[in-house]
């Protein structure tokens, strides 16, 4: 099967709903690189303390700190989040990215991620209750509006620091308070 056959959207541009971004910034104590963004999405939404978009291309860039990661997918244009988990990876296990949190746009990831250098299931990870009410940009600078849910399910994956085992606990256990609230809600998978 190819990449692409996984990809369930014929548009990339998928805003991550406020409260999924809470969730991150209170897990992470705050964001320093949303690197897949613009301009509008960290205006309204994301607020992270460095973005790249579409010109800047975060797959070439360094990564660093508190990453907040919604990957673009297209089946249309045939753009994978591999190569974006695999970054992710990369800077995590040198160190330079203190900790994460992606958004699984659809559980088809987990196929597509296999033989990464690391896997979304070695990690924390949340499934939401219900499917994720994306947000869709608006026009003239507007707020987003949600989008409606996609027809599949969601997930999202912690990756701790690694700095102490003392704040990694913390870490985990914010993100398992959290992911009880009722908005966000689900079942929490741990690796084995």
């Amino acid at each position: 099967m190819a990449d692409n056959a996984l990809l369930s959207s014929t548009e990339e541009d998928w805003g991550t709903p406020a409260p999924y971004v809470a969730l991150a910034r209170d897990v992470m104590g705050g964001i320093d690189l949303d690197p897949a963004s613009d301009a509008y999405w960290q205006y309204h939404v994301i607020k992270a303390g460095t973005f790249y978009d579409e010109q800047i291309n975060g797959l070439a860039r360094p990564w660093f700190g508190r990453v907040f990661h919604n990957a673009p997918s297209n089946r249309e244009l045939k753009i994978s989040v591999r190569p974006w988990w695999e970054r992710l990876c990369e800077y995590y296990l040198r160190g330079e990215v203190d900790c994460a949190i992606w958004i699984g746009f659809q559980l088809g990831q987990l196929q597509t991620l296999q033989g990464a250098p690391a896997h979304p299931l070695q990690f924390l990870n949340l499934f939401p209750a219900s499917r994720i009410d994306f947000l869709k940009r608006m026009p003239s600078n507007a707020p987003p509006q949600p989008a409606g849910s996609p027809t599949h399910a969601n997930f999202i994956t912690l990756l701790p620091t690694r700095r102490s085992p003392d704040a990694a606990r913390a870490m985990l256990s914010r993100f398992i308070e959290r992911s009880r609230d009722l908005e966000i809600g689900g079942a929490l998978v741990r690796p084995v």
